[in-house]
């Protein structure tokens, strides 16, 4: 997958298409010869009372019978916000260990979990039984509920998605005067050829703020050039490309999509008169390799040689203008090792300590050298969610009749990231022990083989990237 090369632009960018497909025995009627369908996007459905979205009775922030976003309650109420961050970041840290597992060691991996856990949060509001269970269980997401609730209330009810409407309204929030920007965008192309249910695209509209545009996947081309148009406006020009014709079948019922772009400027530039080649040595390198190497000595956040269990690592922070947003850079001061060692050690709960317990230190005068790179990558995740507990979703079995009532299942989920790093910035309950050696008057911080890095909304404590470089060559 190409992606557009932004020079003096420095950015974190994703994109992501979950495709549900009609499963064997479902009939989908085809226009004939010479005829235009374009069946409506929603049905009406009689108000039932039950707790799924749209339901009469249904469970709501407000307390009514029919309060469904975007008046989601009280939308001042933070502590939403950070408990719908908490059961994501859960998802986060493991969807990265159980790619990481099964990736190559020389291979440099970045994602996106917010946007992945986004988008199966939206899949959430079609789905029913034994699919609907499993994906709420995976997301961590009872834990945003109510305690008078019961799991299966919440999980099928507007609540959910009023709460999380919480959570994207906030990240979504505007970070002026400063120039860091942060953006979540949704859209659904469903088939003209089917009916979508009224429930399921009212909470796409009106809890995801989702742009819904039905298309003829029978034009192959034509839904691929309108998906990706979107994408590309979406990620401002940094994808223009998520799925191809090819990947488009007549049996295609629907793609979701999801982007989050970032944008950010370091609070404590690096000069790039003082940008030279330096080596780098990572588990994707054979021996040391010349690359661009960032360089300055300032006050930052610095922990050093902290425990995780038993890696131990030097975690700096970089805040971006504001300080609303950071990057964490995890060292393992070039020893492969232990890199292995903390991705196998890490937990939600873990990282997020380290975390607080950096911000919470006072800045001393670093020498930093960390390398100027740029790292694009694509996934397809399907295999890493069943891992996770993720299965009935993508078989025959798969229950998604609160979207259709013609039997669909996800057949492909594809994950597209880009991110660039330079002197300008970047476009794109377990106790942990934290022990520090003592200081010198100035440590040095010196990134010369491979690291694990993450991009934080400080605030909410949410992770917005997660990534590991071991390859520059």
């Amino acid at each position: 997958m190409d992606f557009k090369s932004t020079s003096n632009t420095t950015f974190f960018v994703c994109a992501l298409s979950l495709l549900l497909t009609a499963c064997k025995d479902a009939e989908i009627k085809l226009p004939s010869s010479g005829e235009t369908a374009n069946y409506p996007v929603v049905t009406q459905t009689k108000p039932t009372a039950s707790s799924e979205p749209g339901g009469g009775g249904q469970i709501s922030a407000s307390g009514g019978e029919k309060s469904i976003c975007p008046d989601s309650g009280d939308s001042s109420s933070f502590d939403m916000v950070k408990k719908v961050s908490r059961s994501y970041n859960h998802f986060s840290v493991e969807l990265y260990k159980s790619i990481a597992r099964d990736a190559k060691k020389e291979r440099n991996i970045l994602i996106s979990p917010l946007s992945v856990a986004h988008s199966l949060s939206m899949v959430m509001a079609g789905a029913r039984g034994n699919t609907l269970w499993e994906i709420g269980n995976v997301l961590d997401i009872d834990g945003t509920a109510p305690a008078s609730t019961t799991r299966e209330q919440y999980f099928s009810s507007a609540l959910l998605h009023e709460n999380i409407n919480q959570f994207q309204n906030y990240l979504n929030e505007p970070s002026k005067p400063y120039t860091s920007t942060l953006s979540i965008n949704n859209a659904y192309f469903p088939s003209r050829h089917i009916r979508i249910e009224q429930d399921f695209s009212k909470t796409l509209e009106q809890c995801y703020d989702s742009k819904i545009t039905p298309v003829n996947f029978t034009e192959q081309e034509n839904a691929a050039e309108t998906i990706n148009d979107w994408v590309f406006k979406a990620t401002k020009g940094i994808i223009p490309k998520i799925i191809n014709e090819e990947e488009i079948e007549i049996n295609t019922t629907s793609i979701l999509t999801n982007a989050v772009y970032f944008k950010g400027l370091w609070k404590k530039p690096f000069d790039p008169k003082k940008t030279e080649k330096d080596f780098f040595s990572g588990a994707g390198n054979d021996g040391f390799v010349e690359t661009d190497m960032m360089y300055q000595s300032n006050a930052f956040k610095y922990a050093k040689s902290i425990r995780m269990d038993t890696a131990k690592i030097d975690v700096l922070e970089l805040p971006y203008d504001e300080g609303r947003y950071s990057m964490f850079i995890f060292n393992p001061s070039g020893n492969d090792a232990q890199l292995d060692q903390l991705e196998s050690e890490m937990t939600s709960d873990n990282l997020t300590n380290v975390m607080e317990s950096v911000s919470q230190e006072n800045e001393y005068t670093v020498s930093v050298l960390i390398p100027k790179f740029t790292l694009n990558d694509k996934l397809e995740l399907v295999d890493y969610l069943k891992y996770q507990g993720i299965n009935s979703a993508f078989g025959e079995g798969a229950d998604f009749s609160r979207v259709s009532v013609i039997p669909n299942h996800i057949s492909n989920v594809e994950h597209f990231t880009n991110v660039e790093v330079d002197e300008s910035g970047t476009v794109g309950a377990v106790a942990t022990s934290v022990s520090y050696t003592g200081r010198s008057m100035i440590d040095s911080f010196i990134v010369n083989g491979s690291f694990l890095f993450i991009i934080r909304d400080n605030n909410s404590k949410s992770i917005l990237f997660i990534g590991r470089y071991v390859n520059a060559g």
